[in-house]
């Protein structure tokens, strides 16, 4: 449940989830560190500053971890959270 909150909370930051499963790890290794690298550039931060975004990154590992935690919830949290979902 931990992780259901966290995620809920993470509203506005930045994550790699959208990589597909099975990506060797070599290649999400480059990925992550490319996302991070343009997510430290000045001018892209002051762009964001100026839209008035916040950036808050979310580290790829972190992000597993999460995801992790929401799908081992019990069948009945999942049924419970249904409402929550636009997919019917």
């Amino acid at each position: 449940m931990a992780g259901l909150r966290r995620l809920l909370k993470s509203e506005g930051q930045t994550d790699e989830s959208w990589f597909a499963p099975g990506t060797p790890k070599e290649r999400l290794a480059v990925l992550r560190r490319a996302f991070k690298a343009a997510l430290d550039d000045s001018d892209f931060l002051a762009q964001a500053n100026r839209l008035k975004l916040d950036i808050n990154h979310v580290s790829g590992e972190e992000s597993e971890k999460w995801v992790s935690e929401v799908l081992s919830i019990s069948s009945r949290m999942k049924e419970d959270l249904k409402y929550l979902s636009p997919v019917k």
